[in-house]
């Protein structure tokens, strides 16, 4: 909608949100993005927090149990205590508990243990880093890399499935 949309109508100010399309036709702003190994690191770590404690949350029951209420209630615990603390990498940390928490939103039935949870995270902070450059100030980045993480989880757990599916028939010819 923003790409399509608001931004051709003037509503929407492109070149304040670093799309794609800056990259091709404005490479300097790619190559001025400054990351550090910390960022990194912290993007990576923090978002595989933020999807455990969601999921975390959601099984203690009651108003938690509903994926959007225990995911949000995360977030905000982490970013109450992110903000209070005053610490020079807070942007980054909540970052990445923000795409850590929409994680957090996935059904039970597709990531039934806190690993699925935790690989799916570290899979959507792998779409944060390739993204940051791209799309700074972005709205919906954060919910399109957790999206892109879970759907990269659920193609290569499938693709998983038929590979062990073949092995079992190649073995067992009937």
């Amino acid at each position: 909608v923003q790409v399509a949309i608001l931004m051709p109508a003037g509503m929407v100010d492109y070149r304040r949100h670093h799309l794609l399309l800056d990259m091709l036709f404005d490479g300097s702003k790619v190559h001025s993005y400054d990351s550090s190994w910390q960022d990194a690191l912290l993007s990576v770590v923090t978002c595989i927090y933020g999807a455990v404690l969601s999921k975390f949350m959601r099984e203690q029951g009651g108003s938690l149990e509903n994926p959007i209420t225990g995911a949000t209630a995360a977030s905000l615990l982490s970013f109450l205590i992110l903000t209070i603390s005053g610490w020079s990498y807070a942007t980054q940390a909540m970052n990445g508990v923000a795409v850590g928490s929409f994680v957090g939103m996935a059904s039970f039935q597709e990531l039934p243990t806190y690993l699925s949870f935790a690989f799916v995270g570290l899979l959507a902070s792998g779409y944060i880093l390739i993204f940051e450059p791209f799309c700074e100030g972005w709205s919906a980045k954060q919910g399109f890399c957790s999206f892109l993480g879970f759907v990269t989880f659920l193609a290569m757990k499938r693709a998983y499935g038929c590979c062990t599916r073949k092995q079992k028939e190649n073995l067992d010819p009937e």
